[in-house]
């Protein structure tokens, strides 16, 4: 088997990021987008751009690693964690527009600090609290980018 062979695999995967990466980016710049810039400062695409334009810099550098690198057998004993974040990603998503981005930030970031092993509760109540509100102001108060709300309280 060559060298290349055994890169052929993350290859393909760093491809098709980065291609959906600019489609979805180049996506961003339609025109029924635009119409909101007039309202708000940032617009709802300013910080998906941000994120695109990270996904492709960082996908060359992993296909730049992939090619320079030797082929490494990748470890599956952690294939429950990383199916599990997957979830609760997928969770997270779908929770945002019925309970709202603050609420669902907060589970989100409790159930992945929980799944990914940190298990003090009195550290993790803490620090999900504080990052899904600093996240939300953040977005709702500095940028000015309107996030789903809760279906319980008007101002969040």
């Amino acid at each position: 088997m060559s060298k290349l062979s055994g890169r052929i695999g993350p290859l393909l995967m760093t491809a098709f990021f980065i291609g959906a990466a600019v489609v979805l980016f180049t996506e961003s710049f339609r025109e029924e987008y635009q119409l909101s810039l007039m309202s708000h400062a940032m617009g709802p695409t300013f910080f998906p751009r941000i994120v695109l334009g990270a996904m492709v810099a960082l996908g060359i550098l992993v296909a730049v690693e992939s090619l320079r690198g030797s082929a490494e057998k990748v470890d599956v004993s952690t294939a429950g964690r990383v199916v599990g974040i997957i979830l609760v990603t997928v969770l997270y998503g779908a929770g945002i527009g019925l309970i709202g981005f603050l609420f669902s930030s907060f589970l989100f970031v409790l159930a992945a600090s929980l799944m990914l092993g940190y298990r003090r509760i009195v550290v993790v109540l803490p620090v999900a609290a504080f990052y899904s509100v600093a996240v939300w102001y953040l977005f709702q108060e500095v940028l000015l980018i309107i996030l789903p709300g809760s279906p319980w309280f008007n101002s969040f």
